[in-house]
């Protein structure tokens, strides 16, 4: 599906049939021309786009969160700018235009709390009603294999009593 980027938003691909491809195409429209367009010329312009795509074919992946790529891990924290990429010695928070890959957005998608230094996975856990070391360490283990993308996992699903912090 071809997308676009924004120079104010380098590292995010906006579907060409989005709405907010069509807000900053009208809101430049606007700037150039001091009228707006209707939507026939929209779905023309979007139309002619995407074949301009699909000729020239250039094809870029584009990653939903997270994203592994030659061994590292790029999490995108949602600000369009930054992501927290981790590897074998590390994680570190970068910015364009040192992030390689480009991700996509979907209007349920929020800006995530940039990571600090210091703490311990395990401290999780006294938020969590969980009854066996056993339990503990496979719930510690669902939470890093949550953040490799390109792997196999379960689904988590939480049961418990009423008021047992499934919610939290």
């Amino acid at each position: 599906e071809p997308h676009v980027t924004f120079q104010e938003k380098p590292m995010v691909g906006f579907s060409i049939r989005s709405s907010i491809f069509r807000r900053w195409l009208a809101g430049h429209y606007w700037e150039y021309c001091k009228k707006g367009f209707s939507g026939e010329i929209f779905a023309t312009v979007a139309g002619t786009l995407e074949g301009k795509c699909f000729h020239e074919g250039q094809i870029v992946e584009l990653f939903n969160r997270i994203a592994r790529v030659d061994g590292i891990i790029y999490y995108d924290l949602g600000d369009d700018s930054r992501v927290v990429r981790v590897d074998k010695n590390g994680w570190e928070v970068i910015a364009y235009p040192n992030c390689p890959v480009r991700f996509r957005r979907f209007s349920h998608q929020l800006e995530q709390v940039e990571p600090m230094e210091g703490g311990s996975l395990t401290d999780v856990l006294q938020f969590i009603n969980l009854k066996t070391d056993t339990d503990k360490l496979l719930f510690l283990t669902y939470l890093v294999a949550a953040c490799i993308p390109d792997i196999p996992r379960v689904v988590l699903i939480n049961t418990g009593d009423q008021g047992s912090a499934k919610s939290t």
